[in-house]
């Protein structure tokens, strides 16, 4: 899906407009935070079906140590 930056800057302006918000800057935090909260609702969704379909992995202490050591090398290898 994809959206335009005027469609989204009318959007805001329409918010401050029809006093939901007193500024872009309001609109603009409330629409992060409802699209932030999409997001989450749609991990949860998707880990709540591959939960039922088996898909899922044992947290215990060796995965958490991979994950770790996995991510740090990621994290590293951006950074230079």
């Amino acid at each position: 899906m994809s959206i335009s930056a005027t469609t989204i800057n009318n959007f805001l302006k329409q918010q401050v407009k029809a006093g939901v918000c007193s500024s872009i800057e309001e609109a603009q935090k409330q629409l992060a935070s409802k699209l932030a909260e999409m997001r989450l609702d749609r991990n949860i969704k998707e880990a709540r079906e591959d939960y039922k379909k088996g898909r899922y992995e044992t947290l215990d202490d060796q995965w958490i140590e991979n994950y770790v050591l996995e991510s740090s090398k990621k994290l590293l290898s951006h950074n230079h």
